[in-house]
């Protein structure tokens, strides 16, 4: 809560307090509601929620554009021992993903503010002429500003804003090279051990865990790799703005989304000697990144010559440099069922380290689709058309992903 007992009320604290509470994901509804009292000087506050269910196994099976069939299985407890700890096992494998977590979060760790998360991990992921992938095991830290007796700075409300650091310790691995795997792929075949910690502050203003129509999200990350194994430096921001800018009881809300995305980071391989480990780079495209273009293709892209010297194909190879921008205007369609639609404008791309940002090798799409969260998983289908595709640039317009647990 953030508005206390015997304190001057706030109506911006009673809102945010209600949005805090709706972010826990223990609660179905929260409404916060005042009551006169007998004296002058004082109201009530009365806080009603209806208790959602902590606890969650479920299993079941998606498909997508950028993942093909994809099987799920999810062991889950946000309310543990009724402390408020967080234990998930979560799984998804498929032909061309594997992901499996383990993960423990403490989110008052010896009665104080700070939060704990451990976690073990093993994953792989499937591109065009390789496949990366890694296990290891990492910690996370987090801690509120406010608990340090900060409230603002310069004007600007730090009540939402929380500091951190993170660290990883991985085996990765390049493997599954294709026949089509360039030279800078095949220097990197093999597996590195990771070891980085990476400090972090976010900002979170979002009014919902899963449907958001108002608030902010930010975060900015810088990741320092080199405690034993591969070296490299990453920072990383991105965001994600929402704003209602109509409101109607017979339609519905009509909700203003912006995104972005952006990725810096330097290393000691790649073509340059400066790139990212392969490992680490930034490949966008696909239906969560630069719609209208296939998952994981944009980037700089390396040519393969026969015996002659003539080219004979490009493979993505991946980029140290990453801006993605994202603009939504999500609509419903059928308000009863939840069914939405969507209309969006997406730019960006991934640049090797030789070359950094530019407009020319930038890439811009726009498009439109429909959103369902259905009783089996959530819906997307969305039709997206590049503007400044390149030849040798791999499109993909219709982009859609289905599916998510089954609920036993």
């Amino acid at each position: 809560m953030r508005l206390q007992e015997q304190e001057l009320f706030s109506a911006t604290k009673l809102r945010k307090s209600r949005e805090a509470l709706q972010r826990l994901g223990f609660f179905k509804e929260v409404n916060i509601t005042t009551r006169r009292t007998g004296a002058d000087d004082r109201m009530n506050v009365v806080v009603d929620v209806k208790e959602g269910q902590t606890g969650a196994f479920s299993a079941g099976a998606g498909f997508s554009s950028a993942d093909s069939l994809l099987f799920n299985l999810r062991i889950q407890e946000n309310n543990l021992f009724g402390r408020g700890q967080r234990l998930v096992l979560n799984g998804d494998v498929g032909s061309l993903r594997r992901n499996i977590i383990l993960s423990f979060t403490e989110p008052y760790f010896r009665e104080t503010p700070l939060t704990v998360g451990a976690n073990a991990f093993s994953w792989r992921l499937q591109f065009d002429e390789f496949a990366r992938g890694g296990t290891g095991i990492g910690t996370q830290l987090t801690y509120p500003v406010t608990a340090w007796g900060y409230s603002s700075l310069w004007g600007f409300p730090l009540e939402e804003v929380r500091v951190g650091a993170d660290y990883r310790l991985e085996q990765a691995e390049i493997s599954n090279l294709g026949f089509g795997a360039t030279r800078s792929i095949r220097a990197e075949e093999g597996t590195s051990l990771i070891s980085s910690v990476t400090p972090h502050v976010s900002r979170n203003t979002l009014n919902h865990a899963f449907d958001p129509t108002a608030g902010s999200f930010q975060e900015l990350s810088l990741e320092a790799a080199g405690l034993g194994g591969e070296r490299f430096t990453k920072i990383e921001g991105r965001e994600r703005w929402y704003y209602t800018f109509l409101r109607s009881k017979s339609l519905g809300d009509f909700t203003y989304s912006f995104g972005s995305t952006v990725g810096y980071g330097f290393g000691d391989g790649g073509l340059t000697g400066n790139d990212l480990p392969l490992f680490e780079r930034y490949f966008p495209g696909g239906i969560s990144s630069i719609r209208g273009f296939k998952s994981r293709t944009l980037g700089p892209r390396e040519e393969r010559k026969d015996f002659f010297g003539n080219v004979v194909s490009t493979t993505p190879i991946g980029g140290s440099e990453e801006v993605v921008l994202n603009n939504e205007v999500i609509f419903p369609l059928v308000q009863g069922i939840g069914l939405k639609g969507v209309v969006f404008a997406d730019a960006g791309n991934a640049y090797g380290a030789d070359e950094g940002f530019s407009l020319d090798n930038t890439r811009f799409s726009a498009g439109a689709g429909v959103r369902w969260l259905s009783p089996v998983g959530p819906l997307r289908i969305e039709l997206g058309k590049p503007f400044n595709a390149k030849p040798h640039d791999q499109k993909s317009l219709l982009l859609f992903s289905f599916g998510g647990p089954f609920q036993y």
